[in-house]
């Protein structure tokens, strides 16, 4: 999954973009979940 952040308890992983912010959201390894 790359560097993906994942919540310890929702098992969601952290997601970001410029339009829709930083939140929770399904892991999907897309590139808005790939953090360094």
């Amino acid at each position: 999954m790359g560097n993906a952040l994942r919540h310890s308890q929702s098992g969601m992983c952290l997601d970001g973009s410029i339009s829709a912010g930083v939140r929770l959201n399904t892991c999907n390894q897309s590139v808005h979940q790939n953090w360094l």
